[in-house]
């Protein structure tokens, strides 16, 4: 009889709150991995959205420059002619599809933040003297993020003067995501410019 009362009995109070306390703590611990995978899968996810996006501009970029007769060199281009500073643009006189047109390429920073985007425009070489036409900045990428050692564009020397090469390189991050910024870079080498083209063919810019 003294056995079977022993056996129902049941918990303590103070056995009851331990037990909780204990299930609580592992619940905790549990709760914590699961956010953290949660915040690491998402983080993945948006960067490699952000870096295809990339990707896919820079490969836009790659057939202009392709077929460009002329690149201009993004250390002298002017903030008057693209709204960047220097080394943040590039210009291009290309035949893509065998269409002769002037192309821009800009990576804009807001003016209170150090967060920009890739913009990409286009106009008919004689737009001034013939009316052609003058595309508006579109966005292709987003998220691109300042870095000091490394220019968006950067003219290469091959020694060629018949060819021009151009380094372009953007760092992307998302704006809530925890993942260090990731460089998305190439280098990009136009055809033979040996036809003659003349080398302001595109100085006529329309405003920014």
């Amino acid at each position: 009889m003294t056995d079977r009362r022993e056996k129902d009995r049941g918990y303590t109070l103070v056995e009851a709150l331990v037990v909780m306390m204990i299930f609580g703590i592992v619940i905790a611990i549990v709760m914590g991995i699961v956010i953290q995978v949660s915040y690491g899968a998402a983080d993945n996810m948006t960067r490699v959205s952000q870096v295809r996006n990339a990707e896919l501009a820079l490969a836009q970029i790659d057939r202009q420059v392709r077929s460009g007769n002329v690149i201009s060199d993004p250390n002298e281009e002017s903030e008057t002619a693209s709204g960047v500073p220097a080394g943040d643009s590039l210009r291009v006189f290309t035949q893509t599809d065998g269409v002769h047109q002037c192309v821009q390429w800009r990576v804009k920073y807001a003016d209170d933040d150090e967060r920009g985007v890739l913009e990409y425009r286009s106009w008919d070489p004689q737009w001034e003297t013939v009316g052609g036409n003058v595309d508006d900045w579109s966005v292709v990428a987003r998220d691109i993020v300042a870095n000091d050692e490394h220019q968006a564009f950067h003219k290469i020397d091959t020694g060629q003067s018949e060819t021009s090469s151009v380094q372009i390189t953007v760092f992307v991050q998302g704006e809530r995501t925890q993942s260090k910024p990731t460089a998305v870079s190439t280098t990009l080498t136009g055809r033979n410019t040996i036809y003659g083209y003349p080398v302001d063919s595109c100085d006529n810019v329309p405003a920014p």
